[in-house]
């Protein structure tokens, strides 16, 4: 594995091409204050204005507002924080014009992981497979474990995830690596079958969901897949319901190790059911649920995609 320090640098270059005269906040929780002073050790060779903010409160969904207004005032904020938080959290920022860019749930074995990426590879292959989403009418998807569905995304804009933000306002989390598309959940039929559950091990067996008009109608499989009816109950009525549809386009992770590597593996499909949303009583982030379809087919308007769980575009 590359030093963090070394991967830090492309991270710095090729993700937010940071220039000398620019600004740059690193933000961590205390749990990862020791990787926050590595980064912050090989930014202020690129840029002596970069500066470490740690902090320690704030909601678990929510940075404090003195971070939030910290972060406005950077030209480039780098954040990791060990839970996940609503991306409302950087609008004030991202309207300033600070470009944002997030790792979420993280430690610092995922940082390293996430860190040592090729990104010019990724940002390519995203973007070529994002663009046809955007022209494309119609997804066929296969699989080994029994999938049979389709998908319509006629006028539904593609969505290149590659972890650059060299724009002002923009906005990426990480670990990059994944094109996808934001579902009329309406226009999607058939048979999912999906072989493990992004943050979980492998399934024991699959699990079959059939879908209607976007709508889950049916989830067969042992006790497992009891225990995804059971998940997806706190959703309400979404949790029955697709929302997004993606394909992983990055080389450098590997399934089983975290929730955002699963669903950014090279070659792997995912689905998305239930939404992002806050508890009421304890104003804890809940994290849809996404599915992963392991060697997968895919088919954009009849042009071949993905097959067997290669890109071949």
């Amino acid at each position: 594995m590359i030093p963090l320090a070394k991967s830090t640098r492309a991270v710095l270059k090729n993700c937010f091409d940071l220039k000398p005269d620019e600004s740059l906040l690193i933000v961590t929780d205390k749990s990862l204050a020791d990787v926050g002073e590595t980064i912050w050790k090989t930014a202020i060779r690129i840029s002596k204005n970069s500066l470490l903010l740690k902090f320690s409160n704030g909601t678990d969904n929510q940075l404090p507002e003195a971070v939030q207004g910290a972060l406005a005032q950077a030209n480039a904020c780098l954040i990791l924080t060990s839970k996940a938080l609503d991306e409302q959290t950087f609008d004030k920022a991202r309207q300033n014009g600070s470009r944002i860019l997030v790792l979420q749930n993280a430690t610092r074995t995922l940082t390293e992981r996430t860190f040592e990426t090729n990104y010019k590879k990724i940002t390519n292959i995203s973007r070529k497979i994002s663009d046809l989403f955007s022209i494309g009418k119609s997804l066929q998807l296969q699989s080994p474990s029994g999938t049979e569905a389709w998908l319509t995304i006629s006028r539904i804009k593609g969505i290149a995830e590659t972890g650059v933000v060299q724009q002002a306002g923009e906005f990426a989390s990480l670990p990059a690596g994944e094109a996808r598309v934001i579902l009329n959940h309406k226009y999607i039929n058939g048979v999912v079958t999906i072989d493990r559950v992004a943050g979980t091990k492998k399934l024991a067996n699959p699990i079959t969901l059939n879908i209607k008009e976007g709508e889950i109608t049916q989830i067969k499989g042992g006790q497992e897949a009891n225990e995804l009816r059971k998940a997806i109950r706190k959703f309400g009525p979404a949790g029955r319901q697709i929302y997004e549809f993606g394909v992983g386009t990055n080389p450098c992770v590997k399934l089983g190790n975290s929730a955002q590597e699963d669903e950014k593996t090279l070659g792997a499909i995912h689905i998305s059911f239930g939404q992002n949303k806050t508890t009421k009583v304890h104003a804890k982030m809940v994290q849809a649920i996404k599915g992963i379809l392991l060697k997968p087919t895919l088919r954009v308007d009849g042009k071949l995609i993905v097959e067997n769980g290669k890109i071949v575009v």
